[in-house]
């Protein structure tokens, strides 16, 4: 999750429909992309329009803190375990 919460905005390649990411050790690891994910990336950046991160502070001036990243992400999960009920 710290990985996805300090995504570049230049980590989308969507001509080759990658998603690159840098992990521990500066390795680099390349994630396919589908259609419908390189569009819900599109809508969430027209929505801040951060030239340098995906999910930019409020202010922009670096990314979302990993602990609102978390979350976000438990808030999700819990709503979709709601719906199951």
């Amino acid at each position: 999750m710290s990985e996805a919460a300090s995504l570049p905005v230049s980590a989308i390649d969507s001509k080759l429909m990658l998603l690159r990411i840098v992990g521990k050790g500066n390795k680099e690891r390349a994630v396919p992309l589908t259609e419908p994910l390189l569009h819900m990336l599109r809508e969430v950046w027209k929505t801040h329009r951060n030239r340098k991160w995906l999910f930019p502070r409020r202010q922009g001036k670096s990314h979302v803190p990993y602990s609102t990243m978390r979350k976000v992400f438990n808030n999700a999960r819990q709503a979709c375990l709601f719906d199951e009920s």
